[in-house]
């Protein structure tokens, strides 16, 4: 396919031969490089272009984003933080070096430059969208949630601003503020995969699988390839204990991310479901050597092992769970299934009585209230966080393509 970008830029360079030192040339075939993907090129033409004309603010600008746009985010930092300091009252220089901190990893020191942006330019929904990450970043999710507001008071209909707080409410337990942020998210980005794949969770959480299986087959059509989807496809579909469909949905996201843990967890209890007792623990032996603390795949274990009629083990594999997190919903079902196999009904109606209380099972709206209130310790959370997390590390590596001017 052709690029028209570097096209132009093939054109140019046959020019700039016939004038090497022409700037006005240099610039637009640094930009026509920078917009086509040779970052190399653009790189080693802005450098010329400062050799020629001095460290600019424009120049240190284009330089930085081009810096940005292959992933050099302390590099970029350092080249942005010139271009401030020769114009230290330039909002978009200023986010741009708040950005570049953010993505290298100086959060604190990105904070301070993107709150002096918004300071300069309060009404940029970008930048306070960016502070709001940062702010999360360090832990302060007040501050994030502050800036979101804000994000949304500009463009009530912004993407990530939406997804943002609606991770963010469900992540602090707001269920129902959840809810109508996802609605809102959804019927303005109808064809967003995040959106669905987000609404699509809730709904799970919620213990509504038919529902969420509508939403997660919408994201799937637009973002086939999408394992994180794929994944949610085949935990939906074990909800509806249809192992099978769980089992093919997750063999293909195994396929995309062999390295997720609870792509082989849920794989596992696919297998469990089909009575395949060795694949499973294959499953799950896999998905705690990518992750020890997958307590489903400590308690999926126990039952492997109990369904091989071997207690012993089935003892240690639920205590290694136990010790990971004591109230999981799986491990109290493994542990009033272990004691109902001793032959001590009584200690197993006491785990399942446990259990009621735990998690609200068979309450009418939001069953999963304590649960979700503990956050990190709901493996839905987590995965939530976990895509968010990677979603707006993709993101940012798309925009450093597209810094502010």
């Amino acid at each position: 396919m052709s690029n028209q970008h570097l096209d132009r830029a093939a054109k140019l360079e046959g020019f700039l031969k016939l004038d090497p030192n022409n700037t006005s040339l240099l610039g637009e075939l640094a930009d026509c490089c920078h917009r086509g993907g040779n970052q190399e090129r653009a790189l080693e033409i802005y450098d010329r272009l400062i050799s020629l004309s001095g460290e600019t603010p424009a120049l240190l600008n284009s330089k930085g984003s081009t810096l940005l746009a292959m992933g050099r985010w302390q590099d970029a930092a350092e080249v942005f933080s010139k271009a401030v300091a020769a114009d230290h009252g330039a909002a978009p220089l200023l986010f741009n070096l708040g950005y570049a901190q953010l993505g290298a990893g100086a959060t604190k020191d990105a904070i301070s430059n993107l709150v002096r942006a918004a300071e300069l330019k309060a009404d940029d929904p970008r930048i306070r969208y960016f502070l709001a990450l940062a702010h999360e970043e360090v832990g302060d999710s007040d501050k994030a949630e502050q800036e979101l507001a804000r994000v949304i008071q500009f463009d009530p209909n912004h993407h990530d601003a939406l997804a943002f707080s609606a991770h963010l409410q469900i992540a602090k337990g707001r269920i129902e503020q959840a809810r109508k942020t996802l609605e809102r998210l959804v019927e303005a980005h109808p064809r967003s995969a995040e959106a669905l794949w987000l609404k699509g969770q809730f709904e799970m959480l919620n213990f509504d699988a038919a529902r969420a299986l509508e939403y997660l087959r919408r994201a799937e059509a637009l973002s086939a390839d999408d394992p994180d989807i794929l994944i949610a496809i085949g935990q939906a579909n074990l909800m509806l204990h249809r192992a099978t469909a769980a089992r093919q949905a997750l063999a293909r996201a195994i396929t995309l991310d062999p390295r997720e843990p609870m792509a082989h967890v849920a794989m596992g209890w696919a297998c469990l479901f089909e009575n395949n007792l060795s694949q499973a623990e294959q499953s799950f032996a896999q998905a705690l050597r990518l992750d020890p603390e997958q307590v489903d795949a400590q308690a999926g274990l126990a039952l492997v092992y109990l369904g091989k009629n071997d207690v012993p083990r089935a003892q240690e594999a639920l205590q290694r769970a136990k010790h990971i997190d004591p109230a999981n919903a799986t491990v109290l079902i493994t542990e009033g299934a272990l004691a109902s196999k001793q032959g001590n009904p009584d200690v197993g109606r006491q785990v399942m009585e446990q259990l009621m209380t735990t998690s609200s099972f068979g309450q009418t709206g939001w069953t999963n209230r304590e649960l979700m209130q503990r956050g990190a310790q709901s493996a839905t959370v987590r995965r939530v966080t976990g895509k968010w997390t990677r979603y707006v590390r993709r993101q940012q590596r798309t925009r450093g393509k597209s810094t502010l001017h």
